[in-house]
């Protein structure tokens, strides 16, 4: 029945006393009151389901910030707040109605850790208690004039809660989801490299095919959706980054399909990295470029674009010279005038502390990047160059930089300053664990998302376990958001990643003297690469102790030598046993001695370099040093391991290309970690090693996984020729700088391809 057909009519009822008749209305009060108060409760539970589901299929990157974003908030808030204050209005329920608020209240800062909220919410609730609230929520007997100054005071206080919740969500709505990372909350856009952990610890199975299944998948889905007109392409790009796309959008996608570039529409990587620099004034972003670029020891390599030609180009090696002019030739008379700095050193160089990059992204995407989005006149081109460029003939010399050399000593402190304070990594206890569960499945630990592995906010045991936090060979940091091109990084450095010119130039360095010089070797050489069958069926690696320096036997905290010695080391680990060898239904852990199966892998240094005399010795006596291996001699091998140095591997594309299967422990990143499917087109590593004997027993031994390999060494290759070659890496880079060419640019919420 309902509350209509409860109150009667006055025609049908004969008339009462009024005390009766203020008893029947307080009731009629009484059940709509509570009638509101579900309506309310239970709209916010269903804007609650219809945003986690909005995250769970859109996925929350890519719905985040997003037109739909702002629209379901506004269906959620605003009705509710109406309802709440026409609660407080007729029938001063100011207990219960604040109790809810403070109910609500908690459970947001549940999802957002925000202390803001939770100041608001006790004052309420203080609040409450102050103006004469009975336990049951009923008011004490007062004055109409004490009622009266009560409700004016808590209505405006919920008014401001909801304003408050308003503008914090539109500020960062990203705080609705605990992503338990990452520097991160400037790594907003990329899609988590993974593959789906659904089934693998099913005993019945055996995970590894079971992750590579997943892995396939994953990735015809990528390739099916990839856009295949400009118009959809200019579509995806606005849904999938809250953007317009940049001016010549056009120009760049008839560049990347002339190329047959495979891939449209997965660019997360480069809105990742430019998305801060929306926070700060182009003119600022200019002056400190020159100023970078102005101080000689920086160690960057300055690129002074004019007028579609390059105005100048200093500093580096000449090989890294000639990779930058290769690179850019087919499109750079497409782009605006610009200045670039590239990192001359491996390592990155730019690490901004959380609270300031929290701000910069906030800003950014309430600020400029909202204007460009609503703006629909947009201007299809460049502006002219601004008053404070020069012509480009000369570089202005600074005295003074913003970069602090930490070269030999631990970096892990100021590396982990862009993490958030609630993340593992900047645990001022140090009690806290690797989120393990976040990248790794099973006893054994097999690698199932390589973006969580690589996060460093998610891995404080990095700082002594790999050697960039050890002490690298060079680091030189700034803390203030600078514009520096590097060619591979840490997850919470904000450096801008491009195309290694080792992979453009395809050509093999040696670092064994003081100056690094070429190699008369290629990186890769089809006719020295045997076919699958002819190939010995082990898994192969020669190498440096690059990394890191060591000093006072800190190379026992190193990466490579870690690797190294879980690969030839004496103690005991574990193996799956298959179902028919153990008595069981199951694949089971079983444990055994290293070295019983040292006759499947081959993994040695070939040089001691980067440490004091007393470690290079230490370590001369301590590994079994191989003699060094030419290049051709890797590819002789069915299983080829890969790994970081002091950055990302210069072998990588060559192994990739080759006819053997890829195993990589990578923690620094690139700009191909989106085009690349873990456990299809390499073998994810970790750093513990405890599932590496595992990993090589199965694809060398167990049948199935034999003729898995010989499929996954196919499968790479094949995608490797197609989406590794220099049009992609130079599609890439001409992608990119059309975005780095909006951000500097003085008008850009006014520039954009409209669509």
């Amino acid at each position: 029945m309902s509350l209509a057909n409860k109150v009667s009519s006055p025609k049908d009822v004969p008339e009462k006393s009024s005390a009766n008749a203020g008893k029947a209305k307080q009731d009629q009060d009484s059940q709509l009151f509570w009638f509101l108060l579900k309506c309310v409760s239970g709209y916010s539970l269903v804007g609650h389901i219809t945003r986690f589901c909005a995250f769970k299929i859109i996925g929350a990157d890519v719905y985040m910030g997003t037109v739909q974003e702002s629209l379901v908030v506004i269906a959620v808030y605003v009705p509710k707040a109406f309802l709440l204050v026409y609660i407080f209005l007729k029938y001063h329920a100011f207990g219960t109605s604040l109790l809810y608020l403070g109910i609500a209240g908690m459970q947001l800062l549940y999802f957002s850790q925000d202390y803001n909220t939770l100041a608001v919410v006790l004052v309420m609730l203080v609040s409450a208690s102050t103006f004469g609230l009975t336990s049951s929520g009923a008011l004490k007997e007062e004055t109409p004039t004490v009622r009266s100054t009560r409700r004016h005071i808590l209505v405006a206080a919920a008014i401001m809660f909801f304003l408050l919740l308003g503008w914090q969500d539109s500020l960062n709505p990203r705080s609705w989801i605990n992503f338990g990372d990452p520097a991160s909350e400037e790594v907003i856009l990329t899609t988590s490299n993974s593959s789906a952990v659904m089934d693998v610890d099913n005993p019945s199975t055996h995970p590894i095919p079971i992750l590579v299944s997943n892995a396939h998948r994953e990735f015809n889905t990528i390739l099916d959706r990839q856009s295949s007109t400009l118009a959809a392409a200019a579509e995806e790009y606005k849904s999938r980054y809250g953007l317009p796309p940049p001016p010549r959008f056009d120009l760049w996608f008839e560049y990347a399909k002339e190329k047959d570039v495979q891939i449209i529409d997965d660019y997360d990587i480069i809105l990742d990295s430019i998305q801060p620099f929306w926070s700060l004034k182009p003119a600022k972003l200019r002056e400190r470029v020159r100023e970078a670029l102005g101080y000689n020891e920086n160690a960057l390599i300055a690129l002074l674009i004019r007028d579609g030609k390059i105005a100048k180009l200093k500093g580096g090696l000449p090989w890294q010279q000639e990779a930058i002019l290769g690179m850019t030739r087919s499109f750079v008379h497409m782009l605006p005038d610009m200045d670039l700095a590239f990192n001359a050193h491996d390592e990155p160089r730019i690490v901004v502390p959380h609270d300031e990059l929290s701000q910069m992204i906030s800003h950014a995407r309430s600020g400029s990047m909202r204007k460009a989005l609503e703006n629909e006149h947009l201007r299809n081109d460049f502006s002219a160059r601004p008053n404070d460029m020069t012509n480009g003939k000369r570089i202005q010399e600074y005295s003074v930089s913003r970069f602090n050399e930490y070269a030999h000593q631990n970096t892990w402190v100021p590396s982990r300053l862009s993490c958030s304070p609630n993340s593992p990594a900047r645990d001022f206890t140090e009690a806290s664990g690797d989120n393990t569960t976040a990248y790794a499945t099973g006893e054994l630990g097999f690698i199932y998302n390589t973006t969580a592995f690589s996060d460093v906010c998610l891995s404080p045991s990095l700082k002594g376990r790999h050697a960039f936090f050890d002490r690298p060979n060079a680091f030189s940091v700034a803390h203030d958001l600078i514009p520096i091109f590097s060619e591979s990084k840490i997850s919470s450095f904000q450096d801008i990643p491009f195309p290694s010119l080792w992979h453009w130039y395809g050509k093999l360095f040696s670092n064994t003297t003081s100056d690094m010089h070429l190699k008369n070797e290629e990186l890769y050489e089809e006719d020295e690469d045997p076919t699958w069958e002819n190939k010995t069926n082990i898994l192969w690696w020669r190498g440096s102790t690059t990394g890191g320096y060591s000093r006072e036997g800190g190379w026992r905290r190193q990466h490579r030598q870690r690797v190294v010695r879980k690969f030839n080391g004496l103690d005991k680990t574990k193996i799956l046993r298959e179902p028919d060898l153990n008595d069981t239904t199951e694949w089971s852990p079983a444990s055994v001695r290293r070295n019983e199966y040292k006759h499947m892998a081959d993994v040695k240094f070939s040089g001691i370099c980067q440490c004091d005399p007393g470690d290079c010795e230490a370590q001369q006596e301590f590994f079994d040093v191989a003699p060094f291996a030419n290049v051709s001699s890797t590819w002789q091998h069915k299983h080829l391991l890969d790994m970081d140095g002091n950055a990302f591997s210069a072998r990588f594309y060559g192994l990739m290309r080759s006819r053997s299967l890829v195993y990589k422990m990578a923690v620094f990143r690139e700009w191909h970690d989106e085009w690349l499917k873990p456990w299809l087109h390499y073998i994810p590593l970790s750093l513990h090693g405890d599932e590496y004997l595992e990993v090589i027993r199965y694809f060398s031994e167990e049948e199935e996984g034999q003729e898995l390999a010989r499929r996954l060494a196919s499968t790479k290759r094949e995608w490797a020729m197609k989406a590794l070659r220099r049009e992609d890496m130079e599609a890439w880079f001409f992608r990119l700088l059309l975005e780095y060419g909006r951000v500097m640019q003085d008008d850009r919420e006014e520039i954009g391809y409209p669509g």
